[in-house]
């Protein structure tokens, strides 16, 4: 976040200094409007349990869930949750560590996936698995 940041502060000066000077005055302006807007679709990622659904909000897209149309949770570069129907859904908002994949061991998305089918199974009237 503190990148981004740094990178719409170096836009705004560049726009207001002139410190790009070879190019129309609306480029570095336009260079910072787009850093805002990353900056605000990184802020939009996550996914949220309810009692009635799973939101996952994705850069450009939000999907409500029934917990009784999930099938369950993988978790490769991002978590991901596997519907019944077949649809997999990726979970921008929980990725994988590159320390975990590095070294193939469980991280934090892993948890997250194992708290969800928890989640899962106790809203659909399941029984959660055994360790």
């Amino acid at each position: 976040m503190t990148g981004a940041a740094l990178i719409v502060a170096v836009g705004v000066v560049g726009a207001v200094d002139g410190i790009f000077t070879d190019g129309p005055t609306w480029v570095p302006i336009a260079f910072a409007g787009i850093c805002v807007l990353a900056v605000l679709f990184a802020l939009r990622v996550r996914v949220v349990a309810t009692e009635p659904e799973l939101l996952v909000h994705n850069p450009l897209s939000t999907h409500r869930i029934a917990w009784a149309d999930i099938d369950g949770f993988n978790c490769d570069r991002f978590l991901v949750v596997r519907l019944k129907n077949g649809t997999r859904l990726s979970c921008v908002g929980v990725p994988q560590s590159g320390v975990t994949r590095l070294f193939g061991r469980l991280g934090g998305d892993n948890k997250i996936a194992d708290a969800l089918e928890h989640r899962r199974l106790a809203a659909t009237g399941g029984v959660p698995p055994t360790a």
